[in-house]
C-alpha cells in the first residue's frame, strides 16, 4: 500500500510476513559483519599475544569500540532490559574509549612520537575535553554537548587520517592505513555526525 498522497517522508505498509522476512535478512546481515569484525579483533589479539606488539592489542580494542558503537547505533541494546541513563552511559564511555583507543593505535602504528611529537599531547587535550563533555551531556542530558563531543571523535579521527596521508610515503604499512581510514572516515560521517 502506497500513500495517494505526496508525503516527505515515505511510508509503506506491508504484510506481517514481508516484514519478518526483511527483519531476518538485516539480521543476517549484522550477524556477518558482527562475526567478521569478531575474528578481526580475535587475530589481532592473538598477534598482540604472540609478537608482544602492543599495536596489535590497541587496534583491536578501537575496533570492539567501533563494533560496540555499530552495535549500539543498530538498537542492539533494545534487546537489553537497559534504562536510557545506562544506554547513555555506555554510548558516552564508547565515544570516550574509541577516542583514546584510536589514538594510541595511531601513534604506535605510525610511530607519531617520532614524525609528529606534539601530536599526542593535543591528542590528550582533545581527549580531555572530550570526558568533560561526555560527563556535562550525562549530567544535563544536552543534546549540544554530544553533539560536540560527536565531532571532537570524528575530528580526531580525522587528524590521525591526514598524518598518515603526510606520512604515506615512509612505508607500505602506512599507505594501507590510509586506505583502511578513509573507509572508517565516510562510515563515521554518518555514524558521529
Amino acid at each position: 500500500m502506497k500513500p495517494k498522497l505526496h508525503s516527505y517522508i515515505p511510508i509503506e505498509f506491508k504484510s506481517e510476513k514481508d516484514a519478518i522476512a526483511k527483519e531476518k535478512k538485516h539480521l543476517l546481515l549484522n550477524s556477518f559483519y558482527y562475526g567478521f569484525a569478531f575474528l578481526v579483533i580475535i587475530n589481532n589479539l592473538f598477534y598482540f599475544f604472540l609478537f608482544k606488539d602492543s599495536t596489535f592489542l590497541y587496534y583491536s580494542l578501537f575496533l570492539s569500540s567501533m563494533c560496540f558503537g555499530v552495535f549500539t547505533m543498530d538498537g542492539m541494546l533494545n534487546y537489553f532490559d537497559i534504562s536510557e541513563d545506562i544506554n547513555n552511559l555506555l554510548m558516552i564511555l564508547n565515544y570516550i574509549f574509541l577516542a583514546f583507543f584510536s589514538s594510541k593505535f595511531a601513534n604506535n602504528y605510525l610511530f607519531l612520537d617520532l614524525y609528529f611529537p606534539k601530536l599526542k599531547k593535543f591528542s590528550y587535550s582533545i581527549g580531555v575535553v572530550i570526558i568533560l563533555l561526555g560527563a556535562l551531556y550525562l549530567v544535563s542530558n544536552n543534546y549540544y554537548y554530544l553533539l560536540f563531543l560527536n565531532i571532537l571523535v570524528f575530528s580526531l579521527l580525522l587528524i590521525y587520517w591526514f598524518s598518515a596521508v603526510l606520512l604515506f610515503k615512509k612505508n607500505i604499512y602506512t599507505k594501507i592505513l590510509v586506505f583502511a581510514y578513509t573507509i572508517i572516515l565516510f562510515s563515521g560521517i554518518d555514524f558521529f555526525i
